[in-house]
């Protein structure tokens, strides 16, 4: 079930668990994702650029998140983004 929610049940990736004798939730994300040249390692990067554009801005913004930075001085300080130059998007309910 969690290879099934980490590929999000699409086939492609069915294949490449095949292939490289993935069976184990654990050797999956060894094999395929953290390994030295793992054929999956930049799939998370390539996923979020074509969902958010090849903006970079964004991109570093949302790894300060990830970092826990919340506040407009604290992403500003890590993305060296001006913090006057971050807008507060609309609540989207």
């Amino acid at each position: 079930m969690n290879i099934y929610m980490l590929f999000d049940g699409i086939i492609f990736y069915y294949h490449i668990l095949e292939k490289f004798g993935c069976r184990t939730f654990k050797k999956t994300l060894q094999t395929l994702i953290f390994s030295d040249l793992a054929p999956l390692s930049h799939e998370l990067s390539l996923l979020l650029i074509e969902e958010f554009g090849g903006s970079h801005v964004r991109y570093e913004i949302l790894g300060a998140l990830a970092e826990g930075r919340t506040t407009h001085k604290t992403i500003a300080d890590l993305t060296h983004i001006a913090p006057n130059s971050l807008s507060v998007p609309e609540r989207i309910d």
